[in-house]
Formats: C-alpha cells, sequence, structure tokens
C-alpha cells in the first residue's frame, strides 16, 4: 500500500524522480515485487536443496566405493595370506617326503 502512495506521489512531484527511483531498483513494480519477495526465494531453496541432494548422492557414492575396495583389499589379503600358507604346506610336505624317502633308504642298506 505504501508503495503504491508513495509512486503516485512521485509521479507528480518531479517528471524524472519515479522513472530513476524504478531504474535504481529502489522503486519496483507489482510483478518484479511478487518476482522478488516470493519466487526468487523459493528459486534458491529449491537451488540449494538440489545441491545438497547431489552432495548427499555423491557422498554415498563415495562410501560405497570405499566400501567395496576396502573390502575387496582384505578379500585380497586374505587370499595372499593363503596361497603363502598353502606355498609353505607344500614346501613342509617336500621336505617331509625327502626326510621320509631318506629314512626308508637307509633302512634298506
Amino acid at each position: 500500500m505504501g508503495r503504491v502512495i508513495a509512486q503516485e506521489y512521485l509521479k507528480h512531484f518531479k517528471r524524472d524522480t519515479l522513472r530513476l527511483l524504478t531504474d535504481y531498483g529502489i522503486l519496483r513494480g507489482r510483478k518484479d515485487y511478487q518476482t522478488h519477495s516470493g519466487f526468487v526465494p523459493s528459486l534458491y531453496k529449491q537451488a540449494e536443496l538440489e545441491m545438497k541432494n547431489k552432495d548427499d548422492r555423491d557422498e554415498f557414492a563415495g562410501e560405497m566405493v570405499f566400501e567395496c575396495l576396502e573390502e575387496r583389499s582384505k578379500n585380497h589379503q586374505q587370499a595372499i595370506i593363503r596361497e603363502k600358507q598353502r606355498r609353505e604346506d607344500v614346501k613342509n610336505e617336500k621336505i617331509r617326503l625327502e626326510e621320509e624317502a631318506k629314512k626308508a633308504k637307509l633302512r634298506r642298506q
């Protein structure tokens, strides 16, 4: 209401005052006022929510990748340990068989 009264007053006050104040952004038309008071803030909120959702999705994807890589790393380490154990068992079995062969050879003589 005050905006309308001010505009009407300034129309008769000085020729370019209304246009000058409107150009500076001090006085706005009804459409501009509605746009800047309602639409733009809701647009900002929507953009903020979209950015937050994107950050959440990115963070979730990063966590999933990290967990998968961590699991694969653990499985790989376990596979390495099992392979070392298998090779050691094969080596020990070979040594045991060689010792038994030596003992058998000594018994035959």
